[in-house]
């Protein structure tokens, strides 16, 4: 797991070079927070998401914080090792509501050792994902790449494999959202086996 501590009044740091900085080298949670939420307004997110603040702290200042994709007790463990006094996780590590905090299973007890040692915890997820520059266009980048300007019609090639030459595209998608996401698809050239055009199938 890929992790990237962050110490906050670092000058050479992204913190001291924001337009908005540079920052003190310590930060009350709720001021690293409104910076965070500067990046990844939360309003952007999708309804269904889990983003914002997970676990509060001890309320001391935040000197150093640590970056990473899903928090594990491995990344636990790190940022504990690091001394670090908030974790961003991209991926919401509390998604589905919990009843208690009671060591029966990996997660409860990560949490409940986080919660131990004072350790804040913030996600932004689909914020991240919406936000102007954010991940959602860094992929279309990626994979748009070389294909024209923004604003003109882009179709995606997606690599191939095999003896049929054909490739097949799993997505997922709100239930409410499958018909437009398809028909852009087939916009997009996908959907064509043989003689048959516009082919697709949900799985709920």
């Amino acid at each position: 797991m890929k992790t990237c501590p962050v110490v906050i009044g670092d000058p050479a740091g992204w913190a001291a070079q924001c337009r908005d900085g540079p920052y003190p080298a310590r930060m009350k949670l709720d001021q690293v927070l409104s910076v965070l939420k500067k990046v990844a307004p939360e309003h952007l997110a999708e309804d269904w998401d889990q983003v914002g603040l997970h676990l509060a702290g001890n309320g001391k200042p935040v000197k150093k914080a640590m970056l990473c994709i899903d928090l594990t007790p491995a990344v636990l463990a790190e940022a504990i090792n690091a001394k670090c006094q908030l974790i961003v996780a991209y991926h919401p590590p509390i998604f589905h509501p919990l009843k208690r905090l009671a060591d029966r299973d990996w997660k409860e007890t990560m949490l409940a050792e986080a919660v131990r040692k004072g350790i804040a915890v913030y996600s932004p997820h689909t914020a991240l994902d919406a936000v102007r520059q954010g991940m959602n266009d860094w992929l279309c980048e990626g994979l748009c790449e070389g294909l024209g300007a923004p604003g003109e019609r882009w179709s995606i090639g997606v690599p191939h494999s095999g003896r049929s030459g054909k490739s097949k595209v799993i997505v997922y998608t709100p239930r409410e959202s499958a018909g437009k996401l398809r028909q852009a698809m087939v916009d997009a050239g996908c959907g064509h086996i043989g003689p048959y055009s516009d082919c697709s199938f949900n799985v709920d």
